[in-house]
């Protein structure tokens, strides 16, 4: 199970402290792994810092977190139009934070590894707006201090997104079936888990199995986490759905065989 397995061990957004929710959060969830150092007054400790993906979920958890770190007058640049946000101003935002789960796009599998490198400074978390041809980025971006602060949104046309030509082909392959079956490499290469041994299962699946066994897949909003990898590969796409406080992880795989974008690969 290749693609889940070199993944899968580099995904901590469900791992970090619960102490970074707020009172009044909905549910709190108990995670494996804490972060260590992190007192009743919700004070940041400098290893929240070390991962992007450690960060962003004490970002969206906490509010007087999210507070201290954005930077104040926020740019927002909506469209080539800029304006600022004042601290008085700022609502609450909790991104992805209450959704069952997220998506990450890669080129290939081999580039989530940048989700554990501690000494990127730059990241984006993206808002696709699949059905309204649009997308809202979060720029966050570490300062000398090592601390992690979200500096700029920016709202920009879909058409202007590294990824537009797999977006917009994707938007139509999640909601429309007979599109779907049309854009299916048969055999469709499966991947999944032997519950009681624990060894991956490899088979194929004709497209009526696929149509028996697919998960929803997500629409009209997802979401991105760009930590650095670089999209250069502008023939295949491998789009990872993760539980955001569970072990759940599915990865799509999408070539463009023949000018046509087809979906090559299902791990589950």
């Amino acid at each position: 199970m290749l693609a889940l397995s070199l993944c899968a061990c580099n995904t901590k957004k469900g791992e970090t402290n619960s102490n970074f929710e707020d009172s009044d959060s909905d549910s709190v969830v108990n995670f494996k792994d804490s972060i260590a150092g992190i007192i009743e007054e919700q004070t940041v400790p400098k290893s929240a810092d070390e991962l992007f993906d450690d960060f962003i979920y004490g970002f969206m958890s906490s509010k007087k977190m999210q507070r201290q770190r954005i930077a104040f007058p926020l740019e927002v640049d909506e469209y080539g139009k800029t304006k600022t946000i004042e601290e008085s101003e700022w609502k609450i935002d909790r991104l992805y934070k209450n959704q069952e789960f997220y998506t990450v796009l890669y080129d290939k599998v081999n580039d989530c590894s940048v989700e554990k490198d501690t000494s990127i400074y730059h990241a984006v978390v993206e808002w696709i707006y699949l059905n309204e041809n649009r997308v809202k980025k979060y720029d966050f971006n570490r300062g000398k201090n090592g601390e992690w602060k979200l500096t700029k949104i920016i709202y920009e046309r879909m058409s202007k997104n590294v990824n537009t030509d797999f977006l917009s082909f994707y938007q139509k392959f999640a909601t429309d079936s007979a599109f779907m079956r049309a854009h299916l490499e048969t055999p469709l290469e499966f991947i999944s888990v032997d519950e009681e041994t624990g060894e991956d299962i490899k088979g194929t699946l004709t497209a009526d199995q696929w149509f028996d066994l697919q998960p929803e897949m997500p629409n009209g909003r997802i979401s991105n986490v760009i930590y650095g990898q670089q999209y250069k590969n502008p023939n295949q796409k491998i789009l990872f759905m993760r539980g955001l406080a569970n072990g759940m992880m599915l990865s799509f795989k999408f070539k463009k065989i023949g000018g046509d974008w087809k979906l090559v690969s299902f791990v589950n």
